[in-house]
């Protein structure tokens, strides 16, 4: 998918809206540590990058799996090669997590890790916590507990041809919907893996058809699809940017309408170019630290909390909160994040990944 830069570049911005949206809440303790509040202006809800990324990962797997269709070992090839890019650097996060839990009681989570917990989330398998909420010990871990689960049900029907597979990987997630709707499971995995965010893995997959079908759309038109995606999330029509934690946790058909409409519009801008359009790649520092951007936005999403935290620790303990601003510290905890995901990406999750999958061949 790295040929595909329009895609990287959609799946930097993700990543960065996530990031920003932590950023946000990182800057106020910051701010609030040197006598001066932070209250940044809702121009956007930064949290449904994460609604973006589904729609991303449902075009992806489509696309990428398209020899996989209809072959007897396709499932076994892409669970492993699934679990090689995920796997290793999310336990690894969830191992520091739980090491950090164990040194410093209460510096990353006001609820003890239980070993079930733990080993749930290992598993990527939903589980309540004590407070009721439905989040593993490294709770950015909860939209891989999605994305294993799709993975699961997409590997399940590939050994169908790819229109009868997409088919039966739809019906069966939107079964789960109607299911979760209609029964309302009190199960946490039932009730998690239920859930409507489903559905934005089939918008993806979805696009991916009309993608391999040849279905393009002219400039112009996908430019105002770009607009009229900013325009659906900036209006917020049923008030989610009101609770900041609210609208995380928010997993209903309200999130789907917000959010996942907008996602899929901007996902059909990338992906469905023109023929009239130029192929060849585009060039400039800006596209091309994008595109890198997005190659590693796995490693952005998962490490940031991991360079955010102690740099506000170690810039409050100088004493120079007064000092920074609140802008300019945002700015720099970003900067610093995306500058560390390159570098995991490159000489950790690239070559690991590498790796694993040979392994395979």
């Amino acid at each position: 998918m790295r040929h595909i830069e329009e895609i990287q570049v959609l799946r930097a911005f993700a990543a960065l809206a996530i990031v920003i949206h932590h950023g946000i809440f990182e800057t106020v303790a910051f701010a609030a540590s040197g006598g001066t509040a932070f209250l940044p202006p809702k121009i956007l809800p930064w949290p449904a990058g994460v609604d973006l990324f589904f729609v991303i990962s449902g075009f992806v797997m489509v696309v990428s799996s398209q020899r996989l269709f209809g072959k007897a070992g396709g499932p076994r090839h892409f669970l492993w090669r699934r679990a090689a890019r995920i796997v290793p650097l999310y336990w690894a996060a969830t191992a520091l997590v739980l090491l950090a839990s164990a040194l410093i009681p209460g510096a990353v989570s006001t609820v003890r890790p239980s070993l079930a917990m733990a080993l749930a989330s290992f598993a990527f398998i939903p589980m309540a916590r004590p407070d009721g909420v439905t989040q593993p010990v490294y709770s950015l871990g909860w939209t891989l507990n999605f994305e294993m689960f799709f993975y699961a049900v997409f590997a399940l029907f590939l050994p169908l041809s790819r229109s009868r597979a997409l088919a039966g990987i739809a019906l069966a997630l939107g079964a789960a919907t109607v299911f979760g709707l209609l029964v309302r499971p009190a199960n946490a995995a039932l009730a998690f893996w239920s859930a409507p965010m489903v559905l934005l893995f089939v918008a993806g997959m979805g696009i991916a058809t009309l993608r391999l079908a040849g279905f393009g759309l002219p400039l112009p038109f996908r430019l105002s699809m770009v607009l009229a995606a900013l325009a659906l999330l900036a209006l917020d029509p049923f008030g989610l940017m009101r609770d900041p934690l609210a609208m995380v946790q928010t997993l209903d058909v309200a999130r789907i309408a917000a959010w996942g409409v907008p996602a899929a519009l901007l996902m059909m801008a990338a992906a469905l170019r023109g023929k009239e359009e130029p192929a060849e790649r585009r060039s400039g520092a800006v596209w091309t630290l994008l595109v890198a951007l997005g190659e590693a936005s796995y490693a952005l999403y998962l490490i940031h909390p991991f360079v955010f935290r102690p740099m506000r620790e170690a810039l409050i303990r100088l004493g120079v909160a007064p000092l920074i601003g609140p802008w300019p510290y945002l700015a720099l905890i970003v900067t610093c994040a995306c500058a560390a995901s390159l570098l995991v990406h490159w000489l950790a999750e690239r070559p690991v990944t590498a790796y694993l999958q040979a392994r395979l061949a």
